[in-house]
């Protein structure tokens, strides 16, 4: 028995070394399925069969490899001796895995997940700092946790050249000296950091990630043609960590477009063979980083169609929760069914639907031009989309990022001032969201307007980065003919989502409508009042549970929600309730939905063939009245986006001087 466990356990070392020398992911799992059946027998395997997760982890980004790799570490640890060796070793193995999850989750989702990461390795390290086996590996760590606490918090730059100092004095520390140099560098300039930063990184045992950073040098120091060739290098190397991989396609496509194709397969192929939701979920984030660089690209090659086709193919990511969402099962390494899962449960080819071509594209602009913006570091171009012609419209968006701030602090001024009652910061605030919109429409409106000429009854917006956070359909200067009246404007989360609601067919009888009030909102009571009367046999609930209106819902093709809105989430009594959840409903023709407090954009609701919504907090002196002229020209001749458009307009001649009442309001569908 002894000889058979001795013979698995070098199986499961060999797997290792041929995955070490392909970076073959199958060899990866196979070993983790050769140990896994034995720990329940020989608890001792634990920290190998840890190691083998994490490893999986930097390659697949697989939540459940890190959580169970860093448990496996964790206990495997805590059977042995405080100050030993393995103990130490172990536990730097999980800190590493652990503020590498922090680096790159930060980077795909945000701080919160990555903060919880971050905080473990800390406590690791510091039981590991107590071992009288601690070394230079323990400190290393702890710097480099420091330098992620520096990255985020510019406050604390005047610990900086102390964790450099420490790093010089610590061997094997190139690496992430050389990321504290970049960092000074970046922060203060000072040539000298860069020149030591250059060298540090031609040292040392030159792993993937170092030579990434030694790019990142090469890059500042003005080589560009030998940071790319590095790069490249990196990119192409199927034993690097996936991330730095993906990273080293990223900092190079930021001047080159020459490795974009092979940073969308790698991208593809990640996405088609995750095999868990979550991992599925980063690498769409991934993929989202290259989009608008290979547009950028395609616009100057002068590729018009190439660039439109691109644009569209990355927009269909947002929508691949409604398309494919199948039941996921829990990810089970132990029983060896990742190849099981893999094939029960992977997305269409490419991780993406089939993608649009020309023709089809043009073809739905047969009903008005559709405008993609595309947003890259090096430019942004307005991508026109008609019947007859696909152009590549320039725009000097220098300050893009300084309107979308300027336009937030002006609707919490306002909002503040409503509140307290004061008059002249209100004026401030909307005075600051005039001159936002006034830009818009130098920026954007007018040069679309020009290069499309003639009459442009319907417009569709397909604005992408930061241009989804501002109103283009409300783009104007004060006192003249502005988008609001030079076409109706719409905005689409797909040219796909356009032509598909299109097949859809209206109805032509009198429409079933739910209204869900929320007495946390104080307009909601008004607002519905309002509703009711253009729609008298409207169903209203007010404060209802998640049971209540998920049963409501199904006998209703119109829906209006007057309660509050954080992204895609509506806030009910009990809970809260997702726009993918509505989708899984199954509803019979859903036609409209009024998202009456919402804060941005919603492509979520796409599964309405029409949404109403509001970029962000709307006041209470507005709401009913907009609400209530909206619907009476529903019920007048039927269409939303008209409706709206006159609504909106009516609503601004009342009060010109004040956009934040009506400009925040938008109409997504066909």
């Amino acid at each position: 028995m002894f000889g058979k466990r001795k013979a698995d356990l070098t199986r499961v070392r060999e797997l290792d070394e041929w995955f070490e020398h392909t970076g073959d992911l199958r060899f990866l799992h196979e070993a983790i399925e050769q140990i896994g059946p034995q720990i329940e027998q020989r608890p001792e395997l634990l920290g190998e069969l840890g190691r083998l997760m994490v490893t999986r982890f930097v390659y697949t980004l697989s939540q459940e490899d890190l959580d169970e790799g860093v448990l496996c570490l964790r206990t495997a640890a805590d059977n042995l001796d405080p100050d030993s060796a393995e103990f130490v070793n172990l536990s730097i193995l999980a800190a590493d895995a652990l503020v590498s999850a922090n680096e790159w989750f930060t980077e795909l989702t945000g701080p919160e997940l990555g903060d919880t990461y971050l905080d473990e390795a800390v406590r690791l390290l510091t039981e590991a700092g107590r071992s009288a086996q601690t070394g230079p590996a323990v400190v290393t760590m702890l710097m480099r946790v420091q330098l992620r606490a520096i990255r985020f918090d510019p406050a604390q730059d005047e610990v900086l050249p102390g964790v450099i100092a420490r790093l010089r004095a610590t061997p094997n520390a190139e690496l992430w000296l050389t990321s504290a140099l970049l960092l000074q560098h970046e922060r203060q300039g000072v040539p000298g950091d860069l020149h030591e930063a250059l060298s540090v990184s031609e040292q040392g045992a030159q792993s993937a990630y170092q030579r990434l950073l030694h790019g990142v040098a090469l890059q500042r120091a003005g080589r560009l043609e030998e940071a790319l060739d590095t790069w490249a290098g990196v990119a192409g190397d199927p034993g690097a960590p996936t991330m730095v991989r993906i990273s080293a396609y990223h900092h190079s496509g930021r001047f080159s477009a020459e490795l974009l194709p092979a940073a969308q397969a790698l991208v593809d192929e990640l996405i088609a063979s995750a095999v868990t939701p979550q991992a599925r979920e980063l690498w769409l984030t991934v993929a989202c980083w290259f989009a608008p660089m290979t547009v950028a690209a395609l616009a100057d090659a002068h590729q018009s169609p190439l660039a439109a086709v691109a644009f569209e193919r990355a927009r269909d990511t947002s929508r691949i929760q409604l398309h494919y969402e199948p039941h996921w099962e829990p990810f089970d390494i132990h029983k060896g069914r990742w190849r099981e899962l893999a094939r029960r449960h992977r997305m269409p080819r490419g991780g993406f639907l089939p993608g649009l071509n020309m023709a089809e594209l043009q073809g739905a602009a047969s009903g008005g031009p559709i405008v993609l913006c595309n947003v890259a570091d090096n430019r942004t171009d307005a991508i026109i989309v008609r019947p007859d012609a696909i152009d590549v419209l320039p725009l000097n968006l220098n300050d893009v990022e300084h309107q979308v701030m300027a336009l937030r602090q002006a609707q919490l001024t306002c909002a503040t001032a409503l509140r307290s009652r004061d008059g002249e910061a209100y004026q401030r605030g909307e005075e600051v969201i005039v001159a936002v919109l006034g830009w818009l429409w130098q920026s954007v409106g007018a040069p679309v307007l020009n290069k499309l000429g003639g009459l442009r009854p319907r417009i569709w917006w397909l604005p992408a980065g930061p241009l989804a956070l501002l109103p283009l359909h409300a783009a104007g200067l004060p006192g003249m003919p502005g988008m609001l009246d030079e076409s109706v404007s719409s905005y689409l989360p797909s040219v796909r989502h356009l032509r598909e609601m299109r097949l859809r067919p209206q109805t032509t009888r009198q429409p079933e409508v739910l209204a869900v009030g929320s007495s946390a909102l104080p307009f909601a009571k008004e607002e519905i009042h309002r509703l009711r009367s253009s729609y008298p046999s409207t169903v209203e609930l007010t404060d209802p549970d998640r049971e209540l209106v998920v049963r409501e819902l199904g006998k209703h093709q119109w829906v209006h929600f007057a309660c509050p809105m954080g992204g895609d989430r509506l806030a009910l009594r009990d809970g809260t309730l997702s726009s993918l959840e509505v989708a899984r409903l199954g509803m019979r023709q859903p036609e409209l939905a009024f998202l009456s407090a919402g804060d941005a954009i919603s492509p979520g609701f796409g599964h309405y063939r029409d949404v109403i919504g509001t970029l962000w907090s709307i006041d209470e002196l507005s709401a009913g009245r907009l609400v209530e002229q909206f619907y009476t020209r529903m019920r007048d001749h039927g269409s939303p986006p008209l409706a709206l458009n006159e609504a909106v307009r009516e609503l601004r001649n009342q009060y010109p001087a004040a956009p934040g009442l009506w400009a925040p309001y938008y109409h997504c569908g066909p």
